[in-house]
């Protein structure tokens, strides 16, 4: 299933662990997608504040100063209906993930695991 996608998808990485960061990037390009990467949850909202262009998020859940959560719901001030992928193992204990309507994705992931996530979601 790891063919490239008909339909390029615009995404937001976001993850602080520059590694996890780039390999993930480097799946979706492989995948088709066009990605913008992001090391912080800041950062990300600076990004889209300046390009509400985005068709998903993919974020670490736990980030300092700003958790996926957090990004997400702030994600959705410019973009409301914006899908997201939540990276992590951690998610299943907090009971805001059930109202965020995201994908998830635990690490350690690969790429067919990354493109069901994505058309999970999309």
């Amino acid at each position: 299933m790891t063919a490239k996608q008909e339909a390029s998808l615009k995404v937001l990485l976001v993850d602080d662990e520059m590694l996890v960061r780039s390999g993930t990037a480097m799946m979706l390009d492989e995948l088709g997608h066009d990605v913008t990467e992001a090391v912080s949850g800041q950062k990300a909202l600076q990004i889209l504040a300046d390009n509400p262009h985005f068709d998903v998020i993919i974020t670490d859940y736990r980030m300092p100063d700003m958790d996926g959560m957090e990004l997400i719901s702030a994600a959705r001030d410019f973009i409301p209906h914006m899908k997201a992928v939540l990276m992590t193992g951690y998610h299943a204990d907090d009971p805001r993930f059930a109202d965020l309507h995201a994908g998830s994705l635990s690490k350690p992931f690969g790429l067919e695991e990354l493109e069901i996530a994505l058309g999970g979601i999309c």
